[in-house]
């Protein structure tokens, strides 16, 4: 077992071996995920009202999606428990559904997501008319957006983050052109990045043990443990003015929720405190 500060490049360990780190004695970790904040996003850049109503309800957006992919009720448990073929193997319906839910919602076709997952073009080609038979404000947005990032040569984020598109396009269907992908995905993922570097700065680095992706791990005092979920949690969860654009939805600036859990070992949740 790994103790203390991890190895920096930890972005490149697979998410299912984090319990080999754990903490110092008489400390623990915190650690908080957004959830499904990049699916958020997009739902917010393309003012998908149902999908965003069903994140400020409480409910699991990939639950949904797994429901109107392979027919289960729309609940985390549900989702979780159905089992079904994924490119040759077993995996929860939630959990192939999350991953078609992120392509899809960034423009993958059925060729490559075939190629890429393993399943027969036939069945990607199926899941894609029902993921966009379900969510049409996604698909307006993704033609809306890649026409604008060919028209304006750049797309810029709320947090001024701007990127630049040069690649030439002279056919009629926008999603054939080389830089479509890359337009749609700019503004959710920089986005992402964004809330991700502010609301780090928002902790005390000495606290701060790990970065992964959108998780954050702080190493603290067993003493302390509650004291710091909750302010992992206010930051994390914290409004967002720069993203004001649906007031009645979000008042105060997007946000979104994170799921905080505590544990001796990373991933690993203790009995005293599962989640704060």
């Amino acid at each position: 077992m790994a103790h203390a500060t991890p190895t920096t490049n930890i972005q490149a360990f697979p998410r299912d071996i984090k319990h080999v780190w754990i903490a110092d004695p008489g400390y623990s970790l915190i650690w908080g995920d957004w959830k499904a904040i990049e699916s958020v996003l997009t739902a917010y850049f393309a003012q998908d009202r149902q999908r965003l109503e069903i994140v400020l309800s409480g409910g699991d957006l990939y639950a949904y999606a797994a429901s109107s992919l392979y027919g289960c009720a729309p609940t985390r448990a549900a989702a979780k428990a159905l089992r079904v073929d994924f490119g040759g193997q077993l995996r929860s319906a939630r959990d192939a559904a999350k991953t078609f839910d992120l392509a899809r919602g960034y423009w993958m076709g059925p060729r490559t997501f075939a190629e890429k997952h393993g399943l027969a073009q036939k069945e990607a080609s199926r899941l894609i008319q029902l993921h966009d038979s379900k969510w049409p404000a996604i698909v307006r947005y993704r033609e809306a957006t890649a026409w604008r990032a060919l028209k304006d040569r750049y797309l810029q984020t709320p947090f001024g983050w701007r990127r630049y598109f040069w690649t030439p396009f002279s056919g009629k269907r926008i999603e054939e052109w080389g830089d479509a992908r890359e337009a749609v995905s700019h503004r959710p993922q920089s986005t992402a990045a964004s809330i991700f570097k502010r609301a780090l700065a928002c902790l005390p680095p000495e606290r701060v043990w790990a970065c992964r992706h959108d998780e954050i791990v702080l190493h603290v005092p067993d003493s302390e443990v509650q004291h710091w979920a909750q302010e992992l949690q206010k930051a994390m969860e914290q409004s967002w003015p720069q993203l004001s654009a649906m007031p009645d939805l979000y008042p105060h600036g997007f946000w979104c929720s994170a799921e905080i859990a505590v544990g001796k070992q990373w991933g690993v949740v203790t009995n005293a405190v599962s989640q704060v």
